[in-house]
């Protein structure tokens, strides 16, 4: 399947539908300190987890400035150099 496939599924299986089973738990629904782990586990700037669909799902490159922005943070630190702290802002 490539991007640009389009399936169209019920409700009902979308959570068995492999591409879906890839995905991070959903942006608006995941708990600061479930995002903090997953982002803990990635290398790479704090934006690249933000962005990575497996971390957190749903994040775009405009909200992930906007969050960055918010948090004071800049999107080029690392997730390692952020630390817990700077991870729990955003």
């Amino acid at each position: 399947m490539t991007a640009r496939d389009i399936a169209v599924l019920p409700t009902d299986q979308l959570e068995d539908y492999a591409p879906v089973k890839k995905l991070g738990p959903d942006a608006l629904e995941i708990a600061a300190d479930e995002f903090a782990g997953n982002a803990l586990m990635t290398r790479g700037s704090v934006k690249d987890a933000l962005l990575d669909q497996k971390v957190v799902a749903g994040i775009g490159n405009a909200y992930a400035d906007e969050i960055l922005f918010e948090a004071r943070l800049s999107p080029f630190v690392k997730v390692k150099d952020a630390g817990e702290d700077g991870v729990d802002q955003v």
